[in-house]
Parts: structure tokens; sequence; C-alpha cells
């Protein structure tokens, strides 16, 4: 089984079961904590995916490591692991995520921009991307000081783009094919 055929086959285990059991709305919040934990935390990932550790040692840090969330999400992760699929543990969560997301009908829109927008800013943005996309955006919200400017809005694959820094450029390849 390959690293995205164990992620989707048990995320879409325990999606279904979430479903089945009417938790997705109280353990989505559970599993997207846990994708952020991982991914900031790169090298626990590495230590769940290690041959150094026994399946049983591995199995045991992922139960530590999520104490207190829902059975559903611990047994998953500890059977991933424990089965030697302790690199997929990531992907698996944000399929998870994913196969939510495709559910509740909720699109997702990656914003960059030059500085942190404000809550009213980012509101209006939401409302405008949810009446372009008919559907609830979740956004997530990175700052690159690079863009000098404006924002980037990546929305269901497609980018938008409005920072000052692509003006420029576009302004500058223009005068660079001009002759005077």
């Amino acid at each position: 089984m390959t690293m995205h055929e164990a992620a989707n086959e048990y995320a879409q285990a325990l999606f279904s079961l979430l479903l089945e059991e009417e938790l997705t709305g109280q353990v989505i919040g559970e599993v997207r904590t846990a994708l952020q934990a991982l991914e900031e935390q790169p090298l626990y990932a590495k230590i769940l995916a290690s041959p150094e550790l026994s399946a049983h040692e591995r199995e045991t840090a992922v139960r530590q490591a999520l104490e207190g969330a829902h059975p559903y999400l611990a047994e998953t992760a500890a059977l991933m692991v424990s089965r030697g699929h302790g690199a997929d543990l990531c992907a698996m969560l944000r399929r998870t995520v994913e196969l939510y997301r495709e559910h509740e009908g909720i699109a997702t829109a990656a914003v960059t921009a030059a500085v942190m927008p404000d809550a009213a800013t980012l509101r209006t943005l939401e409302k405008k991307l949810s009446d372009i996309t008919g559907k609830h955006v979740d956004l997530s919200v990175r700052v690159d000081p690079s863009l000098i400017g404006g924002m980037q809005v990546v929305l269901c694959g497609k980018l938008y783009e409005g920072s000052v820094r692509r003006k420029l450029d576009d302004l500058r390849r223009l005068l660079g094919s001009t002759t005077l």
C-alpha cells in the first residue's frame, strides 16, 4: 500500500465512522489540532515513522500525544503507526479535514497578505469569496512582507493576484518592453 493509499484509506475509515456516529463537528477540531501540532513538529512525525522504534513504542507515543482526544481519532492514529504508516499520519489527518470540508460544502482559501488584515477585512473577504463559490469559505492567512501591499488569494486552486509586488512587476515588464 502506497503512502497516499494508506492515508486515504485511514482517513476514509475515520471520517465514515465520525459521520455514522454524528461526531464530525465534535472531532474535526481535534483532527485539525493534531495536524497543526505534527506540522509544527516535523521531527515528531519522523519519529513516528522511524524503524528504530518498535511498533509498540510508536503506538504508545501516539496514544500519549493524543491523550484526551476522541478515542476514534486516537485509535486510528495508533493503528496507523503500529502498522508502519507513521509517515502517513499528517496526510491522513489532512485528508480527513478535506473529507469534512467536502461533506459540509466548505471551500478553502489561502490568503497571503503583506500585513495581517484586520478582522473586518477578513470578514469582507470571506463574504466575497463565499459569494464567488456559493459555499462557506475557510480562510487561512499568512503574512509575506515581500508582497509590499495588497494580497494574493488561492481559492479552489485558482490564484487571484492583488499584490503591489505583482503590479510593480507587471509595470517593470511593460516598461522593459517599451521603446522610447
